[in-house]
């Protein structure tokens, strides 16, 4: 009996990763191994598989666990635990708009995995609720409100920002910037559109569109900070570098949440340029607190798998005698 005929169990879970700076394979979303849809998440970090049946093609090339080991990895990814900024949040999202498409188009694997996707989002809120709260600096956003109210060039409160991008990481950014007068430029109209909607609605911002490249270029000349949240692009970057160097980058600066300095090209040249790794250093500098609570959360999700595992059950034992496995 097939697991499309019954309900998934959890030794079923299988789940490859491959941190990006790392040797890349794949083809995304759509990719198919044995006849089977894998569901599959990029974030700026890494690749993540997940399959209900071990994947030869990946195991070659991702590190690949198995059952209680997957259910672990995926808890303590969603949680952040796995990212560089530890407990950040925005991957929660990330996963969770991934698996939102993944299951709008119905397969055997999005039914067998649909219980066990929803076990996890229940376990991650109620460990970040319990140990990952109040951590100061646990996004993209709140580490950027930080970094430029420490920079040895602050920007003074209301000056131009401009964000590039309006997908998740945008958005997940632009809430802890509402002290700017914010700029949003997207190369979808209907995406930016959403996006300024949702901070007027959500947040009642002062938000401006870009809506012609004559405009950006205007804004790339003047703005105070530009916050890129879209990949690398090397043909985009090029036209907007020499957008940016035409206003001056003595008291301006770039923060780029698409890569890694090693990653980013020219942009590197700049003088007050900030990448992904420079962020996570920054994070690094924030102090102890967060490793307590971090050592916290990592023990919980090592609980909370184990408590997923014990008879391959969909739901949490209580009993005196499934506790002992904790001693």
């Amino acid at each position: 009996m097939s697991y499309s005929q019954r309900v998934m169990l959890l030794q079923d879970l299988h789940v490859y990763h491959l941190r990006k700076k790392e040797q890349s394979f794949g083809e995304g979303p759509g990719l198919l191994l044995k006849d089977e849809p894998v569901f599959h998440l990029s974030t700026c970090q890494r690749q993540v598989w997940i399959s209900g049946a071990r994947q030869t093609e990946l195991s070659l090339n991702a590190d690949h666990t198995q059952g209680e080991a997957a259910y672990l990895f995926l808890l303590r990814f969603i949680c952040g635990l796995e990212s560089e900024i530890q407990g950040e949040t925005d991957v929660f999202g990330q996963f969770k708009d991934a698996w939102q498409g993944f299951r709008s188009v119905e397969s055997t694997l999005s039914l067998g995995l649909t219980p066990w996707v929803q076990r996890l989002f229940e376990d991650a809120k109620e460990i970040r609720s319990l140990h990952l709260q109040n951590m100061g600096g646990n996004s993209y956003g709140s580490l950027i409100r930080r970094m430029l109210k420490r920079s040895d060039i602050p920007s003074s409160i209301g000056a131009p920002l401009l964000i590039v991008g309006a997908g998740q990481i945008a958005q997940s950014v632009a809430p802890f910037l509402l002290d700017y007068e914010l700029f949003i430029a997207n190369r979808s109209p209907q995406r930016r559109e959403e996006f300024h909607r949702s901070l007027i609605e959500e947040h009642a911002a002062q938000a401006h569109q870009v809506l012609t490249e004559e405009q950006e270029k205007r804004i790339w000349r003047h703005a105070s900070t530009i916050v890129i949240c879209v990949p690398i692009h090397f043909e985009e970057d090029q036209k907007r570098i020499s957008w940016f160097l035409e206003g001056g980058n003595a008291s301006r600066r770039v923060i780029h949440l698409g890569g890694l300095r090693r990653e980013c090209g020219e942009w590197a040249y700049l003088s007050r340029f900030f990448a992904l790794d420079d962020l996570f250093t920054f994070q690094n500098s924030l102090g102890n607190h967060r490793k307590i609570q971090v050592s916290q959360a990592e023990k919980a999700c090592e609980q909370r798998a184990k408590l997923r595992a014990l008879g391959n059950s969909l739901s949490i034992p209580h009993g005196w005698e499934d506790l002992a496995c904790f001693a």
